[in-house]
């Protein structure tokens, strides 16, 4: 396993409960839409304690100067607790082993693509619309998304 230790581009509340992480991406870092990243982060500030969290990539696969994570902030977490005090400049680890299977490779060309999920389920999908090869395999793509409340939507502006 090869770990990175990259710059926080920026980290921000979207919601009471969500967070956006935008983080430095390597040069050998290579994902499918779809796939997830492992990041760690320090427990507290300068210690050498990783906690780590895989997380679905919100970003596009042709990015290559960040990686964008949406993530749920769960109260008395220490992943979340250390995640909330990270800032802008700050430095994280990332795997640099991407993981999972729920790609487009998993869905053959032709006919209407269903995508259903949940809150930041829609990480996955969010990477996956942002291809030109899902508009060019499928005639027809339908979103589904359920959030807890408004204050959840917080993928407006990649919709």
């Amino acid at each position: 396993m090869r770990i990175s230790n990259v710059s926080v581009i920026s980290a921000k509340s979207l919601a009471e409960n969500i967070f956006c992480v935008e983080i430095e991406r390597p040069t050998s870092f290579d994902f499918k839409p779809g796939q997830f990243a492992r990041i760690g982060i320090n427990r507290t500030h300068g210690a050498s304690d990783k906690i780590w969290r895989a997380q679905t990539i919100v970003s596009r696969a042709e990015d290559n100067k960040t990686l964008v994570f949406y993530i749920v902030y769960l109260e008395g977490n220490p992943f979340s607790d250390a995640l909330k005090k990270i800032k802008s400049g700050d430095k994280i680890y990332l795997d640099d082993l991407p993981y999972g299977h729920f790609t487009l490779d998993r869905f053959g060309p032709g006919g209407d693509l269903w995508l259903f999920s949940t809150g930041t389920g829609v990480a996955p999908y969010l990477c996956m619309l942002q291809q030109e090869k899902i508009w060019e395999n499928f005639s027809k793509i339908t979103l589904i998304c359920s959030f807890r409340d408004q204050t959840q939507l917080v993928y407006r502006d990649i919709l």
